[in-house]
């Protein structure tokens, strides 16, 4: 089994996560660094020697990195792990159990723990791909004050036990995702229009498409959370996820769903545009204009092309994948 870890400026933490990964069903760590600005590389080369590292030279996004990642492993199944997801002694095994006795799984997915309390992470617990009525509550910010909301708090108003794995019709969290190669292949990998957000939730789409999954509770790694977008302020954040929320909608949804999606998305854009502009943040406000275009191109049936104010990372020197 392969592991994939994209990782950018987190050195220390996802040497971490390497380090957990001494399995003898692992076959390779293959860490795919995306563009890192600090000495995240040199970490590596000293802390890590034992996994495979990928240095890209240009940031395309997340699905991107797991892709270059893949396209470095060869064995039958792989486990796509963020940088900040630590595995627990014995759980990267369960997961291949699962697929290896039952070949009729598409995925396998693992538990996600708070580092201090050990406690199941809710929000990253088998979700429901999203439906039209799922992604309005999303854009309106009905999760944040209402989380157990029946339009898309399902995961919380109705758990997965947390005792015995479970075969499930849902996605699970991309943060901790396992599924085959031949399967990976058949799709035709991770979908690169994705930069950051919903890349996995649409990847659970299409592999539900091909079968039923596993999640399993005894599978348990910590995650640390949020180290890929702390530098990020609300508008860049905004610039990803709403980008992402219009390729699955234009990906997913009916033409109907498609475009009430786009219109909301649109609304919520422009009413943050004269905010953003009082503040004098020019630069934010354009990020909304743009993403608010995109809606409408969606909202349309058109494609919303690439994310706005997703700056593309160039490494200044380039010495090829290590």
């Amino acid at each position: 089994m392969d592991v994939v870890v994209p990782t950018f400026n987190n050195g220390e933490v996802v040497t971490e996560c390497i380090g957990a990964l001494d399995d003898p069903v692992v076959a390779q760590v293959v860490v795919v660094d995306d563009v890192s600005a600090d000495a995240t590389l040199d970490v590596l080369t000293r802390l890590a020697p034992q996994a495979t590292v990928v240095a890209l030279d240009e940031h395309r996004g997340l699905s991107h990195a797991f892709n270059r990642g893949v396209d470095r492993g060869s064995a039958p199944y792989v486990l796509f792990l963020n940088d900040d997801v630590i595995a627990s002694d014995g759980a990267v095994a369960r997961l291949v159990h699962h697929l290896e006795t039952d070949p009729a799984l598409a995925f396998a997915g693992g538990r996600l723990v708070d580092p201090e309390t050990l406690e199941t992470q809710h929000p990253y617990k088998p979700r429901a791909v999203p439906s039209t009525v799922t992604l309005v509550a999303r854009l309106l910010g009905v999760e944040r004050y209402w989380p157990g909301n029946p339009w898309s708090g399902q995961h919380l108003r109705d758990p997965i036990p947390d005792e015995v794995p479970s075969i499930i019709e849902q996605q699970v969290a991309g943060a901790c995702l396992m599924v085959r190669r031949s399967t990976l292949e058949e799709l035709g990998g991770w979908d690169e229009s994705f930069w950051f957000w919903y890349e996995d939730v649409d990847m659970g789409a299409r592999l539900l498409r091909r079968g039923k999954g596993v999640w399993d509770p005894r599978a348990a790694f910590l995650h640390l959370g949020r180290h890929s977008t702390r530098a990020w302020d609300k508008p860049k954040q905004h610039a990803r996820l709403y980008h992402s929320t219009l390729l699955y909608a234009k990906k997913h949804l009916p033409g109907p769903g498609r475009w009430l999606i786009g219109a909301v998305t649109a609304a919520v854009c422009l009413v943050r545009v004269p905010v953003y502009l009082a503040k004098r943040r020019r630069a934010a406000s354009r990020i909304y204009l743009a993403l608010a275009k995109q809606a409408v191109a969606v909202g349309r049936g058109r494609d919303p092309g690439p994310p706005a104010a997703a700056a593309v990372r160039r490494r200044t020197s380039v010495d090829g994948p290590r």
